[in-house]
């Protein structure tokens, strides 16, 4: 049986003029260490394996931050002086492909984190597919309710969610999408465009319940919503090049639901 490992390396890209302090002092918040207005980001490797003996290693940490510092930061400081208005997931094939060449087949996946709600990360057998996770948010109302309990079935079950006057959530909703070599004219900022108008337009501020056709006849579970999320989005998504691969919705920090299921 196999484990995984998933590392994560925190830097900032530093405007052009200012070069990397030589002291480290602060590993958790990463280095280079931010200055002037630069842009902190992450980078995570995951890796698939069995658990070395005598180790216990499925690989080395150390070795890995390295590699990652000395292969991937470089790349990335160019483009953001020298071509900051290029498209991101122009970048990722060619870290994969230097990734690929360093660690071999126990790379699994690589996730670039350009904002803590904004990345693009590829699946090392799928290289040919960028994928693009991205999140946004609505507030909504629901009761959960079903009308083939009784009453008092339904309190037992739901507690206090099948609360007669519905409550509250600050929904999350992170949509992730696959990308191919030829996308075309796909964009980040056309998704954004498609999510607003086929999900948190239709959703923010509305009893579920009451005010939407998708729930009218289904009970609007944290489940229930990202199913829905993920049809509502499959054939506009479609329809700017890219496919969908899933909707995570979270109705409290908690609680989460991805449809389609990750893969066991």
């Amino acid at each position: 049986m196999n484990a995984t490992l998933t590392r994560t390396i925190r830097f900032c890209l530093l405007p052009d003029g200012l070069e990397p302090d030589q002291g480290r002092f602060n590993a958790f918040a990463g280095f280079p260490s931010m200055q002037g207005i630069g842009a902190y980001q992450e980078f995570d490797a995951l890796f698939s394996g069995p658990i070395q003996q005598p180790d216990g290693l499925v690989a080395n940490t150390s070795m890995i931050d390295q590699e990652l510092r000395e292969r991937v930061l470089p790349i990335l400081q160019a483009a953001y002086r020298e071509n900051p208005t290029q498209d991101p997931i122009d970048l990722v094939p060619g870290i994969s492909d230097v990734l690929v060449g360093t660690f071999g087949k126990s790379l699994k996946k690589i996730c670039w984190r350009l904002t803590p709600y904004y990345c693009i990360s590829m699946e090392l057998g799928m290289t040919d597919t960028t994928l693009i996770s991205q999140v946004f948010d609505f507030a909504a109302s629901h009761r959960l309710h079903a009308d083939g309990l009784t009453d008092e079935q339904n309190q037992a079950l739901f507690g206090k969610c099948n609360n007669p006057n519905s409550h509250g959530h600050n929904y999350r909703l992170e949509v992730t999408v696959e990308v191919g070599s030829g996308r075309g004219d796909f964009s980040l900022l056309q998704l954004e465009k498609t999510v607003k108008e086929c999900v948190i337009d239709r959703f923010d501020h509305m009893n579920l319940n009451l005010d939407t056709m998708e729930f009218s006849n289904q009970i609007p579970t944290v489940e229930n919503i990202a199913m829905t999320c993920f049809k509502l989005l499959d054939e506009p998504v479609q329809a700017l090049g890219a496919k969908m691969r899933a909707a995570k919705v979270w109705e409290s920090e908690r609680t989460s639901a991805t449809y389609p299921a990750y893969p066991c």
